[in-house]
């Protein structure tokens, strides 16, 4: 494949996210492209896909007749094909029954049964997609595009959110790929560059910096210039949160089941304030299903002995009373919330515990969620939408979002999904910073151990819905 691109120029809300990109290609059949939060890569990719709006010139030679488009946060329909899944409708047991299952998605009358083999999904076919993991999502995914048999494949950071595991399959996935002659071309960070792609492009603020061997464009992207120094004003905006009971969270004996499916299986566990606790394993064993018992977003809590916040499941509490306490960062809530709502709407709506801002905030609100943005680092964004915004800047309008209302307990999963190298380290930085001012409530989820902070003390491994280690 050889790639020809004459001064790619994308314009999104009168800024300009791509600017004059200008490249030759032919090394290899296949592309990988880097660079960190707020590049460009996402719009560089729907660019070439044909998605968005450009100007300048794009030729491939041969030219290509089939390309795919694969998204890198995942958006289901229902059944009735007229609304994506809501925030929520995966912990719903009934919903299942009107959600297609992965054969209806797949919408073939008939399957390729080495392909479905070779990806993983023959194995997926009669699961509803709203009971996904993320791995079986992504496997799904690539399924679907391949089954319309494309000359290229776009890939928008198809790691994200996969476990060790997941990764590694996902690397065999893409090899396999390439060898049944489907160019591929996909961003995702340097670490991740399946190893027979040769040609990597490295982009920043916009702008084509390098274009030529990966290894290279590695070197070229770790020496990148920029700052992880978190502004001293962080600390005093993170104010000490005011919790009345030791106890946080404590489950005896809880059971998930969907029908005949056993999510988690007796789990015994308890937080006290100021622990500070990561959860472990691997996608699909019940971590996110733990997490929404906590955040009251599983009806299934009432039929099990929680107690949280020093009130059980149950006993006349509101789910107003317990979300509260809790600031909440995961795949899902950014994936649901609305794309329409600016950077200021978002972050305020945190302190109201909804997603998406239905009330006027008071001078005092108004104040503190002022600091916030200037705090984090975006006030250049305040009155930007969603949607206008790159997925990391997205993914730290959410957490700031979670940290806004200086919670009794954070609750982040995943929350440096989607950040490149250095929000990664500066959200880390943060909170090993904040836990030494203040005695932080923390429970932390995540695949990559780099991302952990040094500030957790207690670790949960759950493996099939069990409790496998607890120290």
């Amino acid at each position: 494949m050889a790639l020809l691109l004459n001064q790619m120029t994308v314009e999104l809300g009168g800024q300009k996210i791509l600017d004059q990109v200008t490249t030759s290609l032919n090394k290899s059949s296949s592309l990988a492209v880097i660079g960190p939060t707020a590049s460009g890569k996402t719009t560089f990719l729907k660019a070439l896909a044909g998605h968005i709006f450009f100007r300048g010139s794009f030729e491939l030679i041969p030219a290509k007749h089939q390309i795919e488009y694969i998204d890198q946060q995942h958006r289901f329909k229902t059944k009735n094909n007229t609304r994506e899944f809501y925030y929520q409708q995966r912990f719903n047991s009934a919903d299942a029954e009107t959600t297609l299952t992965v054969a209806e998605f797949l919408n073939t009358s008939h399957f390729d049964e080495k392909l479905l083999e070779t990806f993983g999904a023959k194995t997926l076919l009669n699961k509803p997609l709203i009971q996904l993991s993320n791995g079986e999502s992504k496997r799904v995914q690539i399924t679907k595009a391949l089954l319309s048999q494309p000359d290229l494949i776009i890939m928008d950071n198809p790691f994200i959110g996969l476990d060790k595991e997941g990764r590694n399959n996902l690397n065999l996935f893409l090899h396999a790929i390439i060898e049944m002659g489907i160019d591929v071309i996909l961003s995702c960070e340097p670490d991740d560059i399946p190893t027979n792609i040769e040609q990597t492009i490295v982009l920043n603020e916009g702008r084509l910096v390098y274009s030529g061997d990966t290894e290279i464009a590695k070197s070229v992207y770790r020496e990148l210039p920029y700052s992880a120094l978190i502004p001293n004003t962080f600390f005093k905006a993170y104010q000490s949160p005011v919790c009345s009971n030791t106890s946080l969270i404590h489950m005896h004996d809880v059971t998930i089941a969907y029908g005949k499916t056993i999510v988690l299986n007796k789990i015994n566990w308890r937080v006290e304030k100021g622990e500070k606790w990561c959860i472990k394993g691997k996608n699909g064993s019940g971590k996110s299903t733990l997490l929404s018992l906590i955040t009251a977003d599983n009806p299934q809590a009432y039929a099990n002995d929680i107690m949280l916040f020093g009130k059980k499941r149950g006993t006349g509490e509101s789910i107003w009373d317990i979300k509260k306490n809790i600031g909440y960062v995961s795949p899902e809530i950014h994936l649901h919330f609305d794309q329409g709502f600016t950077v200021y709407e978002t972050i305020a709506s945190g302190l109201y515990d909804t997603i998406g801002l239905f009330r006027k905030p008071s001078a005092e609100d108004h104040e503190k969620i002022t600091n916030w943005i200037e705090v984090m680092g975006l006030s250049k964004w305040i009155h930007k939408p969603l949607f206008q915004l790159s997925l990391g800047v997205q993914r730290m309008v959410i957490l700031t979002r979670a940290f806004v209302k200086s919670p009794c307990l954070l609750i982040l999963d995943e929350p440096c999904q989607g950040l490149d190298r250095q929000n990664t380290k500066k959200i880390r930085d943060m909170l090993d910073g904040i836990s030494q001012i203040i005695e932080l409530s923390l429970v932390y989820v995540s695949h990559y151990t780099d991302d952990i902070p040094s500030c957790i003390t207690h670790f949960l491994t759950i493996e099939n819905g069990c409790i496998v280690s607890e120290s």
